[in-house]
């Protein structure tokens, strides 16, 4: 009960800096499976239990030794199989994150979905991964499943915020959908707390793309009273006149 515990600490730790229960399962194929290359690592050791190798693998981690820590993980992961722990398996997939090992990060997050694990900020990261991968369609795929919550599984109020934000983005820049995408921010201002600057920025730039010169001026105002620094200058608006 314990080493439950203390994996699913450490596993939302690790989607702050960038989830529930313990699910086993059979494998079909080991090393594909687990993405495992048996010539990069060497065989597990005997002295050592998966959590024990785990939890140096998280120390590692937050050391941002990554590559080291990803060593030990694989050798956790090669200790449990057959078996699949997929709070093991969602942390290696942080770490290939880190690693900017984009596409074996995916992998590990289609699998954790795929089997009806995770949560819905695993499903946040995928989308996010999808996004640095231009799979933009499937990045918002992800993003309205966390906010539509048909599914029950992938709604939850901490990641609404993020998951609508990153709508609004996408609708921005690359959709150019921008009313869809000033709903969007709007609801990601709503269920953010406090609703931060960042978002009101966004929303001006969105307002600015429609010609909504008083809303967007009226945004600017706040921002200004608050000394906030806009991390893209604002562009195309005088609100002098």
């Amino acid at each position: 009960m314990s080493n439950k515990i203390s994996l699913i600490y450490k596993l939302i730790l690790t989607l702050l800096i960038f989830t529930p229960g313990l699910y086993s399962v059979k494998a079909d194929n080991q090393n594909n499976y687990f993405n495992i290359n048996p010539d990069q690592y060497s065989k597990p050791s005997k002295s050592k239990s998966a959590q024990e190798l785990n939890d140096e693998a998280f120390e590692l981690f937050n050391k941002e030794l990554y590559d080291e820590a990803l060593f030990l993980l694989n050798q956790s992961i090669q200790k449990e199989s057959p078996k699949i722990n997929y709070l093991s398996l969602e942390f290696r997939a942080n770490l290939l994150n880190e690693l900017k090992r984009y596409n074996e990060s995916l992998q590990d997050y289609n699998l954790i979905i795929q089997a009806n694990e995770g949560n819905s900020h695993t499903m946040l990261a995928r989308g996010k991964l999808k996004q640095k991968l231009n799979d933009y369609e499937g990045a918002k795929k992800d993003y309205q499943e966390i906010i539509s919550g048909e599914s029950g599984k992938y709604s939850h109020a901490y990641t609404l915020g993020p998951a609508y934000q990153s709508l609004a983005l996408l609708e921005w820049i690359v959709f150019k959908q921008y009313e869809k995408a000033l709903i969007a921010i709007r609801n990601a201002k709503d269920y953010t707390y406090p609703s931060t600057n960042r978002n009101v920025e966004f929303e001006t730039h969105i307002l600015i793309a429609l010609d909504r010169r008083s809303e967007a001026c009226a945004n600017l105002k706040i921002l200004t009273a608050q000394k906030y620094e806009p991390i893209n200058p604002f562009k195309d608006i005088n609100c002098s006149e």
